[in-house]
């Protein structure tokens, strides 16, 4: 049984629409935080700290590549993490906004992430301004 802690940790972290959308996208293969950038609309500063919290739940993992950073969805979970996953993989797969969610992935990964990363940065420039 986990440490009451780590169930708070993980029922918080699944608790945000756009986390929630984050675990579930990367069901179908990791991602970058400028592709998560560009498919859910937010800032990037916004996503980085969705992908913290993920990750300190122990939801979400990563590694680097050179320069970039990959999320994707943790291999060996501890039972009661790959259970919140599959909970949420069930419940939640078929939705409308999956089944967007997932057209709009295979379109973001269709553009070079160089491109995709840079219109993203210059679109976050902008807003500043």
């Amino acid at each position: 049984m986990p440490e009451f802690e780590a169930l708070v940790k993980t029922a918080r972290a699944l608790s945000d629409s756009g986390r929630m959308r984050i675990v579930l996208v990367l069901r179908h293969g990791e991602l970058s935080p400028c592709q998560l950038v560009r498919l859910l609309g937010l800032a990037p500063s916004t996503v980085s700290r969705h992908l913290s919290l993920l990750k300190d739940a122990g939801l979400v993992s990563m590694r680097r590549e050179g320069r970039w950073i990959h999320y994707f969805r943790p291999e060996d979970p501890p039972d009661f993490i790959r259970e919140a996953l599959e909970w949420v993989d069930h419940h939640a797969t078929t939705s409308p906004q999956m089944e967007d969610d997932l057209k709009k992935v295979n379109n973001i990964r269709m553009i070079g992430r160089e491109q995709l990363c840079a219109s993203v940065e210059e679109s976050t420039d902008a807003k500043e301004e």
